[in-house]
């Protein structure tokens, strides 16, 4: 490869792309406050259910529930399979709150179609194993189902961005982008088995480490100038491919799992 040509090509891509990442979804409390501080107090509960009443609609705060209810269940290994209630005294539930489900133990959760919004690390450090994220949903917040062990997820269509951390640390092998995505931040599905990635045509920018620490990942398919200049300064054969070749729409393949040189699939 021509040395010049190469760098010239990621100095254009510096200057020319544009960050096209949206802001992150609902509130993010401050790193310094001890997580179960940052849970929202008041509300009523019932069912196991902490809530309030926003805006005609349930934000569910916390769940608070033990043993087996009308909505949980214990399975064989002792964690819990849970539905969250469409309606609360006869109010639609529209929002997952930020840590409201953390540290549950959780291996199972329905969510209702209902749901709009799905907050802060709302289900993360639990045991849930696959999820269906209803089409109801349009905005999914930082780190909501990270440190689980998903090994299957299906994204509401309506959803536009990936929050940063949103499936970090989990046991994905695949994953399927709805075509509704155009962003997806950093350390989104970090740390998980993926092999293949396959990018809708509207993704237009993907952040650091978006897709980083899945070792056996060696096929990618992704549209023409997607935005992954955060990457720059990072050593990638993939990126390095991409650029060098003028962002090109395709699929891109790493024929030696050992080694990061990744070549354009013709």
């Amino acid at each position: 490869m021509n040395v010049k040509l190469f760098s010239a090509a990621f100095i254009t891509a510096l200057i020319t792309l544009t960050v096209t990442a949206c802001e992150p979804v609902g509130a993010i409390p401050p790193p310094d406050i001890p997580w179960k501080d940052q849970i929202e107090k008041g509300g009523k509960i019932l069912n196991g259910f902490r809530f309030k009443v926003e805006d005609g609609g349930i934000r569910i705060i916390r769940y608070e529930g033990e043993g087996e209810t009308d909505y949980a269940k214990i399975d064989e290994a002792g964690g819990i399979n849970l539905t969250i209630p469409e309606e609360i005294e006869g109010v639609p539930v529209r929002t997952i709150g930020i840590h409201a489900f953390r540290e549950k133990n959780l291996t199972g959760v329905v969510i209702p179609g209902s749901v709009i919004l799905i907050e802060y690390y709302a289900f993360g450090n639990n045991r849930l194993s696959n999820i269906v994220i209803p089409d109801s949903v349009t905005s999914i917040g930082i780190a909501a189902f990270k440190i689980n062990e998903l090994t299957g997820v299906l994204i509401s269509n309506r959803v536009i961005s990936i929050e940063r951390d949103t499936f970090r640390n989990n046991k994905l092998t695949e994953i399927i982008i709805p075509l509704s995505v155009s962003s997806i931040d950093g350390s989104a599905f970090s740390n998980n088995q993926l092999t293949r990635v396959l990018l809708p045509d509207r993704v237009t920018y993907v952040g650091l480490n978006a897709f980083g620490d899945n070792p056996e990942l060696a096929e990618i398919t992704l549209g023409k100038n997607v935005d992954f200049r955060e990457w720059l300064t990072y050593s990638s054969g993939f990126i390095k491919t991409y650029y060098s070749g003028g962002s090109q729409a395709g699929t891109y393949i790493k024929p030696d799992i050992n080694k990061d040189v990744w070549i354009k699939k013709e």
